[in-house]
């Protein structure tokens, strides 16, 4: 009687055991789910966001204007809008530039300043851009814009930076946001813009 009561202990003993073990195991797996949850839909870092919202004419000169306009010369303003959506800064690095091109040939450029941009925040910053060098707009896609009134030329803006959350998960970015630009003669303005949506461009 004795020996039987010490083996049925020993056999209770191992179930609750065991049973303690699943229990472990199954905390152990939801709180691994819990975590995967948190870190795809809050800590995940994330590319941030590229808006133009606002783009100003600083200056136009059109030389020859109204009669024959033979080269002219631009000076666009953009106000860039980025969004930094992560639960950590995102630090805007070295090497961020914004260009002006002309009929697909770059004609301005200029980099974007470094920075910090806090945890779901924005912020704005403005860059000029101009055609640079000796030689300004001129030849064959001059005159056909003379001939429509409108100026056509494009913009892009790069930005390439890193977030870290948590100390632990660090996201390199390189994001772009492109406009399309329509400058009036006639008005000396910018007479529509249009922009894509930023994409980024790492792999």
């Amino acid at each position: 009687m004795g020996k039987g009561g010490k083996g049925s202990n020993c056999k209770t003993r191992k179930q609750q055991k065991k049973a303690a073990c699943i229990a472990l195991a199954v905390i152990l797996v939801i709180i691994l789910i819990i975590l995967i949850v948190l870190y795809v839909a809050v800590f995940r870092p994330k590319d941030p966001r590229i808006q133009v919202p606002t783009m100003q004419l600083l200056s136009l000169y059109p030389v020859g204007y109204p009669l024959a306009i033979t080269t002219a010369n631009v000076t666009l303003n953009l106000q860039v809008s980025i969004y930094n959506p992560n639960k950590a800064s995102f630090i805007v690095q070295d090497g961020g530039f914004a260009c002006l091109y002309y009929y697909g040939a770059q004609v301005g450029f200029n980099p974007v300043p470094t920075g910090s941009i806090p945890a779901e925040s924005f912020s704005t910053i403005s860059i000029p851009l101009t055609v640079q060098g000796s030689a300004p707009l001129q030849g064959t896609y001059l005159q056909g814009d003379v001939a429509d009134g409108i100026l056509q030329v494009s913009t892009s803006v790069t930005i390439i930076g890193k977030v870290t959350t948590l100390n632990l998960f660090t996201h390199h970015a390189d994001v772009v946001s492109k406009c399309n630009v329509d400058v009036s003669f006639n008005a000396r303005g910018i007479q529509s813009y249009t922009c894509q949506r930023s994409f980024s461009i790492n792999p």
